[in-house]
């Protein structure tokens, strides 16, 4: 599975999103439906997780994903974003400040089902948590990723 990352300080959720899709167009991995779509899903079934709880100021996470029909392969997007950008946590759908966005691109139907208990359990592990927040390139972002889920 293709692992990619991005550094950055988007100002706000359009702006992240769009960037990301287009990445990922240009990787041939996604669909030019990806990033409406994309978008719509997260509006009607926000994806923000608490995370920022398990450690002293800690980040919050967002896991977004489109369904298959706008994937043309599996694959992980890792996104540090300096500033926070308000997003809906997806229990209670109240609003959370995300810093750290997992982006699941997945062709393959219900295989992104299996990275989410993963992905969870790197997202509530302290010591992640701990260097999450000391991150300053992708360099080092992708450097935590790979430690924490393989590469």
């Amino acid at each position: 599975m293709h692992k990619y990352f991005m550094f950055e300080d988007f100002q706000t959720k359009v702006e992240l999103i769009e960037t990301v899709g287009k990445f990922l167009r240009k990787k041939d991995i996604v669909n030019e439906t990806f990033i409406s779509a994309l978008a719509e899903r997260e509006e009607a079934f926000p994806t923000g997780l608490e995370t920022a709880q398990f450690v002293e100021n800690g980040v919050n996470t967002a896991i977004p994903h489109a369904e298959i029909e706008h994937c043309k392969g599996d694959a992980l997007m890792f996104v540090y974003n300096k500033t926070a950008i308000p997003w809906k946590d997806m229990v209670f759908k109240k609003e959370l400040d995300v810093n750290f966005f997992v982006f699941i691109i997945s062709a393959s139907g219900g295989s992104h089902m299996l990275f989410l208990p993963q992905i969870i359990d790197v997202l509530k592990n302290v010591e992640f948590q701990s260097k999450l927040i000391l991150i300053n390139s992708t360099e080092e972002l992708e450097q935590l990723v790979n430690e924490k889920f393989g590469g």
